[in-house]
C-alpha cells in the first residue's frame, strides 16, 4: 500500500505544479509580451537616416527655390553644406531631429534660413523653407 501512496502523492504534486503554471500563465504567458515589445521598439532598418546627399525644391510665392545638402554624421551631432538658388554654398549650421521631424538652418548672404520637415520615407522628405517670415513647401528626395 505505501507504494500507492507514493504514486498518488507523486500525481498529485504534478497535478498541482500543472495547475499552478496554468493558472499563472506559465512559461509561455511572457513570450507575447517579448514579442509586442521588439514588435514596438524602433530598429536600424526603420529609424530615420538623414545622411546623405538630399535634392530640393521649395515653392516660395512665385518664385522656385531648387538645391541639394550633404549631411554627414559625426560624433558632435550633424555637419554639412547646402547649395541652392538663393546664393553660393552654405555651411549647414545646424541640425536637430526628433523621430522623423527635423530642423535644419543655413544661412546666405547674412539671412538666416531654415528647413523643417518629415522623412516620410527613407528616400523623400516633405517640410517648408522659411525666411524673412516667409514660408514655401519644400519636398526633398535622396539622391
Amino acid at each position: 500500500m505505501l507504494p500507492l501512496r507514493s504514486a498518488l502523492a507523486v500525481t498529485a504534486a504534478a497535478t498541482l505544479a500543472a495547475c499552478a503554471s496554468g493558472s499563472s500563465g506559465g512559461a509561455s504567458a511572457p513570450a507575447p509580451a517579448t514579442s509586442a515589445a521588439s514588435a514596438a521598439a524602433p530598429t536600424a532598418a526603420t529609424a530615420p537616416d538623414f545622411t546623405g546627399d538630399w535634392e530640393f525644391t521649395a515653392q516660395m510665392r512665385d518664385n522656385t527655390v531648387s538645391g541639394s545638402w550633404r549631411l554627414t554624421r559625426t560624433d558632435a551631432g550633424y555637419t554639412g553644406i547646402l547649395a541652392s538658388s538663393l546664393g553660393p554654398s552654405a555651411q549647414i549650421r545646424s541640425f536637430t531631429s526628433r523621430g522623423r521631424s527635423f530642423t535644419l538652418t543655413f544661412e546666405v548672404g547674412n539671412e538666416t534660413y531654415a528647413i523643417t520637415g518629415v522623412q516620410e520615407t527613407q528616400q523623400t522628405i516633405h517640410g517648408t523653407l522659411n525666411f524673412r517670415g516667409g514660408i514655401g513647401r519644400l519636398q526633398a528626395s535622396r539622391r
